[in-house]
């Protein structure tokens, strides 16, 4: 059978065996990679669009129907190209490695997934003079780098949670080395080479990593990153003590194994960082860069020889493990008050998850305010004035920097109060989220808190939300999931869930999940704003239009915006 290549640059094999036919005809591949990357078909004006940009329409369509015979003739596949209107890969005629990349994430099969991915999606091909073509692929290239961080994520999570934390090192070094600049990457590694038993691994990675950030972005590490090299290096002092009283005899001229050890773990000094090579192209810099300093991170580790080091019992620093340890800290600080206090909490919370209009926000922040007023140390309602407030920017009922500044403050509170509040950090990653627009401390704050409460389910929709952004759209599915069978009738987990499928290209689906919410909620709006993006992309812009009235005429301004582009 026919197969398309779009994970190993852009090609075309029968049984295993490459064929040339069309191996210069860009354009040709180009349709391929096309109809295989979009199975639910694409619409010949786009590919009109996309390939022959400059032609006019009859050239271009005469053209394609060329491209297409040839292809069919060319490859003995009289049934690869189906359709008229709208073009797709025939199913019997080619498989594809993108679209078994998908089938093993559908079956959440992902250490499958991550074999399919064997290199970006069409690396290193081109087609000149096709610019919507070129953003086509530069999009869909980070939609599946994003599905395979998410595939090795869940990976490294589930090593952890088995104890396999030398399976949870490689997974996190894999994605560390596609981002090596994000925080979550480095935390996650340094974490995993810390539950391995190699701290001074795991300060080195943070070496690299800082000077990566300098180097790349001129900034300084993520403040979670300095914070976790501080309790490892502050742990690691009383091993250097151990390994000094245990055998000082020097190695060196006034030295000895531990002064050894202490050096092979110090922070880079600014000068140290400038020394390293600047970048021509950054994002390839990122990577090779990133490659070869962690290989000098590991021959400078190598010289501390296990054997060397005395055992000691490592703490296991997962996500878990740090979950299980604010929750035992909280035995001792659970967030308490009286009656009064937690009866306006509820009474906020109720408002919050059942009306996302103007005045059913600000209901919410009246009552959120009260509880605060009335006892200032319950972290629970500073947690939900925190998400009142992110809200109330969402959805365009306030200023947004105003009220999100109010939300970080809020959320803060609410963390210092009670670490181990799970809403508390919730709040924290949704602001950090939309707000600041750093994911990575965002999705370590989202995981985090549902590894404290698995069972607040309100948590995982703006964590789903996050997913989608990054294109790991079958994980935010699995967050809805979780959240649905939580709550089955809440409105917010089925529009949450609309918004996702619209996303991954299964608007037909988000029609009947949105369409079923309405039956039961004929009042929320954003079911109505999603519901008329599912239309939009099904290409039924009579319908998208008669949705997004309806969202307009329930909520006005912000649904109007939606009907305009619609009319547009």
């Amino acid at each position: 059978m026919l197969r398309v290549h779009t994970l190993d640059g852009c090609r075309v094999s029968r049984d295993g065996v490459r064929l040339d036919t069309f191996s210069a005809q860009q354009k040709a591949l180009a349709l391929l990679a096309l109809l295989a990357a979009e199975p639910a078909g694409v619409s010949r004006a786009v590919v009109l669009a996309y390939l022959w940009p400059e032609s006019d329409e009859e050239r271009a369509r005469t053209t394609l129907r060329q491209l297409v015979r040839g292809l069919r003739a060319g490859l003995a596949a009289p049934d690869l190209v189906e359709g008229t209107a709208v073009l797709r890969l025939g199913a019997g005629a080619a498989t594809s490695d993108i679209a078994d990349f998908r089938a093993a994430l559908a079956c959440g099969d992902d250490e499958q997934a991550v074999t399919w991915h064997s290199a970006p999606f069409l690396d290193g091909f081109h087609v000149r003079g096709t610019d919507e073509f070129e953003r086509w692929v530069d999009t869909t290239r980070a939609s599946i780098a994003g599905e395979r961080i998410g595939a090795l994520t869940r990976l490294a999570y589930r090593a952890s949670a088995r104890g396999d934390h030398a399976g949870a090192v490689d997974w996190w070094r894999r994605i560390a080395a596609a981002n090596p600049v994000g925080s979550a990457p480095a935390l996650g590694l340094m974490r995993a080479l810390d539950a391995a038993g190699d701290r001074p691994a795991a300060l080195q990675h943070a070496r690299v990593h800082t000077a990566l950030v300098q180097q790349e972005l001129c900034a300084e590490p993520d403040a979670a990153v300095s914070a976790l090299v501080d309790a490892l290096r502050s742990r690691h002092r009383v091993l250097v003590a151990d390994v000094a009283a245990a055998d000082c005899r020097p190695e060196g001229p006034g030295t000895t194994k531990a002064d050894d050890l202490e050096a092979a773990v110090e922070p880079p000094t600014k000068a140290s960082t400038r020394s390293l090579p600047s970048s021509g192209s950054r994002t390839r810099s990122m990577l090779f860069g990133s490659a070869a300093l962690l290989g000098a991170a590991a021959v400078a580790v190598a010289v501390i020889r296990p054997d060397e080091v005395p055992h000691v019992t490592q703490p296991s620093t997962s996500l878990a493990s740090v979950a299980a340890g604010d929750a035992a800290e909280r035995q001792h600080a659970r967030s308490r008050t009286d009656s009064a206090t937690e009866s306006l909490y509820r009474r906020g919370r109720h408002a919050f998850n059942n009306r996302i209009d103007g005045d059913g926000i600000r209901q919410a922040v009246r009552y959120f305010e009260a509880a605060v007023t009335r006892d200032p140390a319950y972290a629970p309602a500073h947690a939900g004035l925190s998400d009142a407030y992110t809200r109330l920017a969402v959805f365009g009922h306030a200023d947004p920097p105003t009220v999100l500044r109010q939300a970080k403050d809020e959320a803060l509170r609410a963390v210092a109060l009670d670490s181990a509040l799970a809403e508390g950090r919730i709040s924290l990653a949704h602001v950090l989220f939309v707000g600041e627009y750093a994911w990575d401390a965002a999705e370590y704050e989202f995981r985090r808190a549902l590894a404290l409460d698995p069972g607040y389910a309100f948590g995982r929709a703006p964590f789903a939300i996050l997913l989608m952004a990054r294109g790991q759209y079958h994980e935010a599915l699995v967050q809805l999931d979780t959240a649905g069978a939580a709550e089955p009738l809440a409105p917010w987990v089925a529009n949450v869930r609309g918004r996702v499928l619209v996303a991954a290209g299964r608007p037909q689906e988000a029609v009947r999940v949105l369409e079923e919410t309405l039956a039961l909620h004929p009042a929320v709006d954003f079911a109505y704003q999603q519901l008329g993006h599912a239309y939009l992309a099904l290409h039924q812009p009579a319908r998208a239009i008669a949705a997004f009235r309806r969202g307009a005429a329930t909520n006005g301004a912000r649904d109007s915006a939606h009907l305009a582009y619609a009319y547009g």
